[in-house]
C-alpha cells in the first residue's frame, strides 16, 4: 500500500505558484527498510504538473550499477534497497515552468555508528539591532536584513539576490509589468539565477544550494503574503516592497 510522507517545499521565489508535490511511498517516514525490501516513489497524484525530475545521490553503486529506475512517464521511482543511506529528490514543474522541490533520506538496512553528538553550546544571543533604512514604509528592509544576518549564507549570492530584487522591483515601480503575477515569475526566475548562477537549479549541486537559502525566503513570505494584500498589492507597491527587502538583503550581506 503507498502512503503519504511529508516533504519539504524549496521554492526559490516569493510567491510563486508552483506545483505541491504529492508523493506517495510504500514505506513510512522513519520506517527502518530491510534489504531486499520494494521501496517505490509516485508523483502521480501531483495536481497540475506538466514535469518530473527525479535524482538519487548515490547515484550509483561501487559496481557502477544504477542505485535506482525510473518510470517511462517519469512520475515514479524505484529506489534499489540496498544497504546503505540516499538522498531521494524530486523536482516538479508545470507549463509556467515554476518548480517545486521534496527531498527524502531513505537508509536501507542499519545506518553505521556516527561520532558522539556534540554537547549543546549556549542559547543564541538576540539578534543585533537592524540599522536605519531610508524610505522603509513596509518594514522589509528590516525583515530582509534580520533574515540575511540570521542565517550563515553565501555573501556573494546574497549580494546577488540583493541585485536580483532590486532589478525586478525597480521595473515594477517604473510600470514594466502589469500584475503580481507578472512580478512573481520574474522573480522567481531573477533569484534562481542571482542564487544558482550557472548551476542547474535541479541537478544535486542547484538542490543544495537552493536548499540552503530555504529560510532566507520562509522568514520572509508570511509578510510578503500580508503585504501582497495591502500596501504591495499593486505592481508599483510590489516593486517598492521589493526594493526594500533588497536594501536589507544587501546590508545583510556586508
Amino acid at each position: 500500500m503507498l502512503k503519504s510522507f511529508g516533504y519539504l517545499l524549496i521554492v526559490c521565489g516569493l510567491l510563486g505558484a508552483a506545483p505541491i508535490p504529492v508523493i506517495k511511498t510504500t514505506v513510512e517516514e522513519g520506517q527502518e527498510i530491510v534489504p531486499g525490501d520494494i521501496v517505490v516513489f509516485d508523483a502521480g497524484e501531483t495536481l497540475e504538473a506538466s514535469g518530473f525530475k527525479w535524482a538519487v545521490l548515490p547515484a550509483k553503486f561501487a559496481d557502477n550499477r544504477p542505485t535506482n529506475e525510473i518510470s517511462l512517464d517519469g512520475k515514479s521511482l524505484r529506489l534499489a534497497s540496498r544497504p546503505g543511506q540516499y538522498l531521494i529528490i524530486l523536482a516538479v514543474t508545470n507549463k509556467d515552468s515554476e518548480i517545486s522541490l521534496v527531498k527524502r533520506d531513505v537508509i536501507v538496512g542499519k545506518p553505521a555508528p556516527g561520532p558522539n553528538p556534540i554537547p549543546p553550546g549556549p542559547i543564541n544571543p538576540e539578534p543585533l539591532p537592524a540599522p536605519k533604512f531610508p524610505n522603509e514604509e513596509m518594514g522589509m528592509s528590516t525583515a530582509a536584513y534580520q533574515a540575511a544576518i540570521t542565517g550563515t549564507y553565501d555573501k556573494v549570492k546574497l549580494k546577488a539576490l540583493a541585485q536580483a530584487f532590486k532589478q525586478i522591483g525597480g521595473a515594477a515601480t517604473a510600470g514594466g509589468f502589469n500584475s503580481l503575477k507578472e512580478i512573481e515569475l520574474a522573480s522567481v526566475e531573477a533569484n534562481r539565477k542571482a542564487i544558482c548562477g550557472t548551476v542547474d537549479p535541479v541537478s544535486a549541486e542547484g538542490v543544495a544550494i537552493r536548499n540552503s537559502f530555504l529560510p532566507f525566503f520562509t522568514a520572509l513570505q508570511p509578510k510578503i503574503k500580508v503585504l501582497s494584500q495591502d500596501k504591495a498589492a499593486t505592481p508599483a507597491g510590489y516593486g517598492k516592497m521589493l526594493i526594500e527587502i533588497a536594501n536589507g538583503t544587501e546590508a545583510g550581506a556586508k
